[in-house]
């Protein structure tokens, strides 16, 4: 199972994810995408998922797009459009299309995160995991989960995915990163050395990373850590080798129903809006 492990503030909200795809334990492909960011009228969000990509003609990561894109009108807003994935998510999952696969191995967690209307929210589409990464029965009903705040004097971490092999120690340390305001590259490095740190003893989990980071103010920007080479910047779409692209190209992008272009407003801190530390820590209870 995919580790994804995420941080938000104010300033920049940061995604990253491995790219390992294994099936029952064993190895498919070291290098897919499970990453992208999507653009709504009302804002910007980076999506990553974590669990089943495919069975029979259905790809996941296909299905989500086409299922937000025809969602998607210029009056749609990302959670009306996020309500709709939900829906047909569960709609798909409750079809003869999937009854050949074993209800333990149908677990799928989709996860936000961004700004909309210029607030920090923080989403997630399951069937299997609640929005703190603790693991509950498969469902063939998926749950979306959304948090927003009405100021921009908030943080938040969360890791999702294969959470049994984290130490609760970076967990908090990737907090205090958000909440101190560190530089993007500095959280992007916490979440890329807990994936590999957890890839040292979790097969499941890959050594090759592919982080999004989403400041405001700033195009979002993706790139590709593979172990042992060099970064690169990355256009792929999900589900897609990531090894069939070998230039320095722009982030995937999927833009829907834009009608104005998103702006970003004043980054001053509102007034109140205290967090729920255990809640937005992803510090299991």
């Amino acid at each position: 199972m995919t580790l994804i492990v995420a941080a938000g503030n104010s300033e920049q909200v940061i995604i990253s994810a491995d790219t390992r795809l294994s099936w029952n334990g064993e190895l498919i492909d070291d290098e897919t995408c499970k990453l992208c960011h999507l653009v709504f009228f009302d804002g910007t969000i980076l999506c990553a998922f974590t669990g089943l990509v495919g069975f029979g003609t259905v790809k996941i990561p296909n299905f989500m797009q086409s299922t937000l894109k025809e969602a998607a009108k210029p009056w749609t807003k990302a959670f009306e459009a996020l309500g709709s994935l939900e829906k047909a998510l569960t709609a798909l999952f409750q079809s003869q299309e999937i009854a050949h696969i074993r209800t333990v191995d149908r677990g799928l967690t989709i996860v936000f995160g961004g700004y909309i209307d210029n607030k920090l929210m923080l989403a997630q589409i399951s069937n299997c995991k609640d929005i703190d990464g603790r693991t509950l029965p498969v469902e063939d009903r998926f749950t979306l989960t959304t948090w927003t705040h009405p100021t921009t004097d908030l943080e938040w971490a969360f890791v999702q995915g294969a959470t049994d092999f984290v130490k609760d120690g970076a967990r908090e340390e990737l907090y205090q990163l958000a909440q101190s305001r560190k530089p993007a590259d500095a959280i992007a490095g916490k979440c890329h050395a807990t994936i590999l740190e957890v890839a040292e003893r979790a097969k499941s989990v890959g050594k090759n990373v592919l982080t999004g980071t989403l400041v405001r103010g700033r195009p979002v920007s993706t790139w590709y850590s593979p172990a042992g080479g060099q970064d690169k910047i990355l256009l792929a779409d999900m589900f897609s080798a990531l090894n069939n692209y070998d230039g320095a190209l722009a982030v995937s992008k999927i833009v829907l129903n834009v009608s104005e272009p998103f702006t970003q407003r004043t980054s001053k801190r509102g007034k109140g809006g205290k967090h729920h530390p255990r809640r937005f820590r992803g510090v299991p209870h």
